[in-house]
Formats: C-alpha cells, sequence, structure tokens
C-alpha cells in the first residue's frame, strides 16, 4: 500500500512536472511569437520612415530643379536682352562707310561742309 502511495506520489508529480514543461513551453512560445511580431512591426515602422524621408526628399529636389529652370531661364532672358540692346545699339551708331571716305581723306570733324 505505501508503495502504491508512492507510486501514485511519482506520477503525480510526473505530470505536474510535465504540465509546468508544456506550460512553460506555451509561455515561451507565446513570448517568441510576440516578439517576432513586434520585430516585424517595427520593420514595418522603419520602411515607411524610410519611404516617408525619400518621398520628402524627392519633393525637395524637385523643388529646388524647378528653381534651376527659373534661374535658367532668367539668365537666358537677360543674355537675350543684352546682346538684343547691344546689338540695336551698334546698328544705330554706326556709320555707312560711303559717308566716311566721302570729299578726302580728312577726318570727318575737319572736312568743310560743301554746302554753304
Amino acid at each position: 500500500e505505501i508503495e502504491k502511495k508512492e507510486r501514485s506520489m511519482v506520477e503525480e508529480m510526473k505530470e505536474e512536472s510535465k504540465s509546468r514543461e508544456e506550460a512553460m513551453e506555451a509561455h515561451n512560445e507565446a513570448m517568441m511569437n510576440e516578439m517576432k511580431e513586434e520585430k516585424v512591426a517595427m520593420m514595418n515602422e522603419m520602411k515607411e520612415e524610410s519611404k516617408h524621408r525619400e518621398e520628402i526628399m524627392m519633393n525637395e529636389m524637385k523643388n529646388a530643379i524647378n528653381t534651376l529652370h527659373f534661374e535658367l531661364v532668367a539668365v537666358t532672358l537677360a543674355c537675350v536682352g543684352i546682346s538684343l540692346v547691344a546689338f540695336l545699339s551698334l546698328n544705330t551708331t554706326e556709320v555707312p562707310i560711303s559717308v566716311a571716305t566721302s570729299q578726302d581723306d580728312r577726318p570727318l570733324g575737319s572736312q568743310v561742309d560743301s554746302t554753304q
């Protein structure tokens, strides 16, 4: 009878130990799953932040390119305007060759007007 009690106590202890082991395994598995989910969530968050940063940088680059295009147009228009003004001013102040060589070889200021 004592042996039966001892055996039953040993069996009971084995079952308790087995159930504790199973409970600890389940707890550890649950913790591992939770850690995996947190890791996946953190990775997704990092991807979203990286994507957001990339979008911000792309917008800044587009704005910079638009500014550069505007500056290029402004400089081009200024150069064309300056060239046009220079061309027109040279064109209106040019003395025809036939007038400069008429009468004689004296400089224009020293020539006497023949109509006087």
